[in-house]
């Protein structure tokens, strides 16, 4: 899609800004894949290889496997191109339809940042509370409630 690449230089070398949906997929077993949303595709897979070279990437699946059959038996594929807006989305539906063995959650991880859209009687129910929980406070100090609900 035009508009969405932008070239930066990197390490004094030209680099390709691509925001969307990538895989990462093992050579040897072909069924085995990760999928996840970048705003800039060729920074997440410099910066996973980095965290897999040196075993300390929090996605354990893709770690094992790196630490078992070596970083060169992953390779990256572009699997679609998009804006910011539609990457939690598209990721929740890649994720959906081909259930992904590396990915451990089943849940994008970008759907927990804004892209679901919160009812409004649900944000006025939270705020409520949230007042509740102030007023009982003040009232009674000695019981400490969060309010980061």
């Amino acid at each position: 899609m035009p508009g969405m690449e932008k070239e930066y230089r990197m390490n004094r070398k030209p680099h390709i800004v691509i925001c969307g949906i990538y895989k990462i997929q093992s050579k040897l077993f072909p069924s085995k894949f990760y999928i996840g949303s970048s705003l800039d595709i060729y920074s997440r897979w410099s910066k996973h290889k980095n965290d897999f070279k040196f075993n300390r990437s929090h996605h354990t699946a893709i770690q094992n496997h790196v630490n078992k059959y070596g970083l060169d038996d992953l390779e990256l594929f572009i699997l679609e191109k998009c804006k910011y807006s539609n990457l939690g989305e598209k990721e929740q539906n890649y994720i959906i339809n081909q259930n992904p063995p590396f990915n451990l959650h089943l849940l994008a991880g970008r759907i927990d940042r804004n892209f679901l859209p919160v009812p409004k009687n649900l944000k006025i129910a939270v705020f409520q509370m949230q007042r509740r929980i102030l007023l009982l406070n003040e009232l009674a100090p000695e019981i400490i409630i969060p309010l980061n609900i």
